[in-house]
């Protein structure tokens, strides 16, 4: 995977969406796509806080190009950003609630569809993001999961900060975008 050709695709992909999330909430937002770096496994596994509770979208890659994608904020700032998503203060309940986890989604949405469609873009190939699920654990664990069974053969993922500037709020996540080996051989 070469890490340029994916370089490029993070300010359209950010700036894509940044204006889709800003006419969501109606409020400005900036959404920036930042410390792009490929992970090659095993040897290079995400050094992230293996202990910290994290809430991951999930999302297939399907289409000339297969994959996943994972959206992934640590549990405290996942609350946060669900809360402002849905109008309702931060710090409230621990628990999320149906429309908050719904917010989440469409946040992944956002985020992972604007990315695959600069992606899509970038290689000329018709690539579409699947259904977003939510799943819950460890952050390091959910990247490394990801990894290994989202790309299935893939030895190598590409993992990018995620900077949320809220009008309330900055706040920090991470995007992990796997794609199988087969079909990068005709990106590089």
């Amino acid at each position: 995977m070469k890490l340029e050709r994916f370089l490029a695709i993070n300010a359209p992909a950010a700036g894509a969406a940044s204006r889709a999330l800003a006419k969501l909430t109606r409020r400005p937002v900036v959404v920036k796509m930042l410390n792009a770096r490929v992970v090659r496994l095993p040897q290079d596994r995400p050094k992230l806080d293996r202990e910290e509770l994290a809430v991951g979208i999930y999302m297939s890659i399907i289409g000339g190009i297969q994959g996943a994608a994972l959206l992934c904020f640590t549990e405290p700032r996942a609350r946060a950003v669900a809360a402002m998503l849905v109008g309702r203060p931060p710090g409230g309940s621990l628990q999320m609630t149906e429309l908050e986890e719904s917010a989440l989604k469409e946040l992944a949405n956002i985020i992972c569809g604007n990315y695959v469609t600069a992606l899509s873009n970038q290689l000329g190939a018709k690539i579409l993001p699947g259904l977003p699920n939510i799943t819950r654990g460890l952050c390091g664990s959910m990247l490394e999961q990801v990894i290994l069974r989202g790309a299935l053969d893939s030895r190598e993922a590409l993992l990018i900060d995620v900077e949320l500037d809220l009008p309330e709020f900055v706040t920090m996540g991470f995007l992990l975008v796997c794609l199988k080996v087969e079909h990068l051989i005709e990106v590089r």
